[in-house]
């Protein structure tokens, strides 16, 4: 080694949250960040969500496509406890602008035997979605959707403001009287 290479030793007594602490950032601190982060990023999640379905209700009960669906199969479902009924998924294909489809038929409550045949409405933008012509009219879009995306953010931006707001508001040592 000649004497312009330099050496980096790591420093006997270092850790990372020396390292942190040295510019300002505790290991505390910085969980507390990633903890909004993350919170933040569940709540972009949940009101994108809570958007598209309510966008989706709006197609279906202003747009959607009236056809009717030939029941293919019906499961029951059981409950998390397994001894009570949750409802059935049935399955049907359907026809819409001369192509067929297949799928879960959203919104059928009772068993229905192969081969009947059941009234539908089909998403326009998803033709591969459809649920059941009573379930497309009983549904509405509604702001109360929102309510749980906006107590969210309430509470996340609480949670993010407390600590300042509760540093500024004791008061300082240096201001006794």
């Amino acid at each position: 080694m000649d004497e312009e290479t330099p050496v980096y030793a790591p420093h006997s007594g270092s850790s990372t949250t020396d390292q942190f602490e040295g510019h300002g950032w505790s290991k505390r601190r910085l969980v507390l960040l990633g903890t909004y982060v993350l919170c933040a990023l569940l709540l972009v999640s949940v009101f994108f969500a809570t958007v598209t379905n309510q966008q989706r209700i709006e197609r279906m009960h202003n747009n959607g496509i009236p056809a009717r669906a030939i029941v293919t199969s019906c499961t029951g479902q059981i409950g998390g406890s397994g001894s009570n009924s949750a409802g059935y998924v049935c399955t049907g294909t359907y026809s819409v602008q001369h192509h067929r489809y297949e799928g879960v038929i959203g919104g059928l409550i009772s068993l229905r035997s192969p081969g009947s045949v059941v009234g539908i409405v089909v998403d326009p933008d998803n033709l591969g979605s459809c649920e059941t012509a009573s379930l497309a009219r009983s549904q509405r879009d509604s702001g109360l959707a929102y309510a749980l995306p906006g107590t969210l953010t309430v509470l996340l931006l609480g949670c993010f403001l407390a600590p300042t707001l509760r540093k500024r508001l004791s008061p300082s040592p240096t201001s006794r009287d």
